[in-house]
């Protein structure tokens, strides 16, 4: 048509396309890294299985990560952010009084949901750090921690449990308690003492929330 203006730009559709199967290649990678870590755990697991799992070969998988440790930032990565989103959405859509109970069972609920990511978290949450992962990868997934705590944090101070100097402390002390109920949970020790871990994690929660609301609310005011 007289006038019309080509848009048509193969080399760029070209460009969008590989960009996309590049991207999509990458999660694929990062979901068979985290089956095989779940079913052989970390140190077990190896860049040649992964590659398997993934149906790929296994340099395909070192052009798109450097290393296992790599992979399990990766994983893990993704797994804190989402932790830390549900924390946030959990808080955000709860009545007043009730965000920071509404954060820690967001939290409690995501890792009872998937084992597998406890078991990744487990290791970060607790200090130590994979053999191999460089003190880059393992700052980056600090500060996604400390995004986890930030949000439970948030929750404490909404509910007046807390004022901004305090809250990251209790945050810490609380996840640190959650994650008690879940290890013992995921464990089958709760069951073999005969208790329900959502009823322990509830009582938890009464404990660790009741008593400290008098103090912190007197000092917040």
């Amino acid at each position: 048509m007289d006038g019309a203006v080509v848009t048509d730009d193969p080399a760029g559709a070209a460009e969008r396309r590989r960009s996309a199967e590049q991207a999509f290649k990458r999660e694929w990678l990062v979901e068979s890294a985290r089956a095989v870590f779940a079913r052989e755990g970390i140190a077990r697991s190896s860049m040649r299985e992964i590659a398997k799992n993934a149906g790929y070969t296994v340099g395909v998988l070192y052009n798109y990560f450097r290393s296992k440790e790599e992979l399990y930032a990766e994983v893990l990565r993704g797994s804190l952010a989402t932790v830390a989103d549900r924390i946030a959405t959990a808080t955000d859509g709860a009545p007043d009084g009730q965000r920071a109970a509404a954060g820690l069972r967001a939290m409690y609920g995501f890792y009872r949901e998937r084992p597998g990511d406890f078991d990744l978290s487990s290791c970060l949450f607790q200090g130590a750090r994979p053999v191999g992962l460089d003190a880059e990868l393992d700052a980056r997934l600090n500060a996604l921690v400390e995004r986890v705590m930030d949000e439970l944090a948030a929750g404490l101070e909404a509910d007046r449990l807390a004022v901004p100097g305090t809250a990251r402390s209790h945050a810490v002390r609380a996840s640190s308690a959650v994650f008690g109920v879940i290890l013992m949970a995921h464990t089958g020790r709760l069951g073999s003492l005969g208790e329900e871990p959502d009823t322990v994690l509830d009582a938890m929660v009464d404990d660790l929330l009741g008593p400290r609301a008098g103090g912190d609310e007197e000092t917040a005011r």
